[in-house]
């Protein structure tokens, strides 16, 4: 059993090292900037959670808020709208 453990770890390590590609999640040099993201709140719902995103100093996205377990709400996330991939 051990051996076959050993395989699969090897194989899982090709697989991400073989497919593994680069994706730029903010550039602002190339017009990708804080604009291409979204919130979903559990608003959709009826949940009250509020959370924002923005860049700091360092053009890191910095997603922040508070959620919610009120009006069988609980969850805040952020996407990004369809993105090319290199």
């Amino acid at each position: 059993m051990k051996k076959y453990k050993f395989y699969f770890s090897i194989y899982l390590v090709l697989q991400t090292i073989i497919f593994s590609q680069n994706i730029t999640m903010v550039d602002p040099s190339n017009n990708i900037g804080i604009d291409k993201w979204g919130i979903v709140n559990d608003g959709v719902m009826g949940g009250i959670s509020q959370s924002n995103i923005y860049l700091n100093e360092a053009n890191n996205i910095i997603f922040a808020g508070n959620v919610s377990l009120e009006n069988n709400g609980g969850f805040a996330s952020i996407r990004r709208g369809s993105m090319e991939i290199n």
